[in-house]
């Protein structure tokens, strides 16, 4: 690895191996991580040690959790996570002020983190293809906010703070078990 010392980007695909991992630890310029499709259990803390990881890439995977040390990676403005088996997102998460696209479909996810409307930088947000029954009432604070899609979930109505939201361009609700004259 070390003739890749100033790459600022890795993919791996499958097959990670621990060794491999401690190698990529040592290259000081990484900014994007794919980990996708490696039948992971948990994020290895070795990749939240990155100082410069702005883009993190764990799709495919078999996580069940995330943990609160994620919170360290503060450089990080995407966490791209699909189709692993979540259930719920780390307090820490909201310490993501860089957070720029937060996608995170199918999964398991029953609710969002009350404190979502911490990640005031974000720009994207996907939680499509879950269970969510209710977006937090916080998600009125992400005035950045652009794309707000959380199809095929269960939500019977959407917070009012939704009205506030001077950014948002797009909002995906379809396949939920919305009611006419509920929607705010």
């Amino acid at each position: 690895m070390a003739r890749f010392k100033h790459t600022s980007s890795v993919f791996i695909l499958s097959a990670i191996t621990f060794p491999l991992l401690q190698e990529i630890t040592q290259l000081d310029n990484l900014s994007m991580l794919a980990l996708d499709n490696n039948l992971l259990r948990h994020i290895p803390s070795v990749v939240l040690k990155l100082p410069k990881l702005t883009i993190l890439m764990v799709s495919g995977n078999l996580l069940t959790y995330l943990p609160e040390a994620l919170g360290n990676c503060t450089q990080l403005q995407a966490l791209i996570m699909h189709s692993n088996q979540l259930m719920q997102l780390p307090d820490s998460l909201t310490q993501l002020t860089n957070l720029r696209a937060l996608a995170c479909t199918s999964n398991r996810f029953f609710q969002l983190p009350k404190s979502l409307g911490a990640l005031t930088a974000l720009r994207l947000l996907d939680v499509s293809y879950n269970l969510v029954a209710s977006l937090p009432q916080s998600i009125g604070q992400l005035h950045r906010l652009k794309s707000l899609k959380a199809t095929h979930n269960q939500l019977k109505s959407l917070p009012a703070e939704i009205m506030a939201l001077p950014a948002l361009q797009e909002l995906h609700l379809s396949h939920n078990p919305i009611k006419v004259g509920v929607l705010i």
